[in-house]
């Protein structure tokens, strides 16, 4: 009898042990699943929007607790050269309709989910310590300006990736002096780029977004662009086909168009509608 008590003794230890790891892995599944319930989407946006989105994102994130957004920042084109090779994301906010428009045209997007954000405008800008603006000496006070000999260095976004670079040569060109400044044109690689240029006092002049030169205190501007000179300049946002979180990414961009994002959007000196 002693020894099969002891046997029937052993048994129970070893079941309440597997009791005990089964309970353990439950509890260890369980906090698994619930993390597992956080929700992220993947944003690319025009890196000319980073201040806005980098606010706004912590007040969509409290109202939305099981989701967490992430940014994919760069210049237009080459966010959607990416989003044509193979990339991923979620949302793509352009600062052009032409961008949307050739994604489009490779049925990558949910088209009905579309939505103009905000718009933008141009300005001509130059360093706030530089002798340009100092009515003492030599002035740049318009487009024209830039074809003075004095002016050695324009810095504008590449017009092959960087939307507010094709605006920039737009108004160049309508302004009749492109082919006059082109060797005088040192090429940024997004829209913040040329801010910091700027900023740096690494160049004479550059033509950006009056919603990024309104950001520093480095940057005078001195021109802003009539806007029959460029193209609307819009920002659309839309979901991608490829998303698997497409009616959270639905709700971002409705998020967007909301009176609380888009005061924020104007005090970034944006306009909305």
């Amino acid at each position: 009898m002693g020894k099969k008590t002891t046997i029937l003794t052993f048994l129970k230890f070893m079941t309440i042990g597997l009791l005990l790891v089964f309970s353990v892995y439950g509890v260890s599944l369980y906090f698994i699943n619930a993390e597992a319930k956080i929700s992220t989407i993947l944003v690319s946006a025009a890196s000319s929007l980073k201040p806005v989105l980098e606010e706004i994102t912590p007040i969509y994130e409290q109202a939305n607790p099981k989701v967490k957004i992430t940014y994919n920042f760069g210049a237009s084109g080459s966010l959607e050269q990416q989003l044509e090779q193979g990339a991923t994301a979620d949302v793509f906010i352009a600062a052009s309709a032409e961008h949307i428009e050739i994604l489009h045209l490779q049925n990558l997007l949910i088209y009905d989910t579309k939505k103009i954000i905000a718009a933008n405008r141009l300005a001509l800008v130059v360093p706030t310590s530089s002798h340009f603006n100092d009515l003492t000496r030599l002035t740049i006070d318009d487009f024209i300006d830039l074809t003075k000999d004095e002016v050695q260095q324009l810095t504008i976004g590449d017009p092959r990736t960087v939307a507010a670079g094709k605006y920039a040569q737009e108004v160049l060109e309508k302004s009749g002096i492109w082919q006059k400044i082109q060797p005088k044109l040192a090429l940024a690689q997004d829209a913040r780029a040329i801010l910091v240029a700027v900023e740096k006092n690494d160049t004479d002049a550059g033509i950006m977004y009056l919603t990024d030169a309104r950001t520093s205190d480095l940057v005078t501007v001195v021109k802003i662009s009539p806007t029959d000179l460029h193209s609307p300049i819009i920002y659309p946002a839309v979901v991608l086909k490829s998303s698997r979180q497409q009616k959270i990414a639905r709700s971002y961009i409705d998020f967007l168009g909301s009176k609380l994002v888009q005061d924020i959007l104007e005090k970034y000196s944006f306009k909305v509608s």
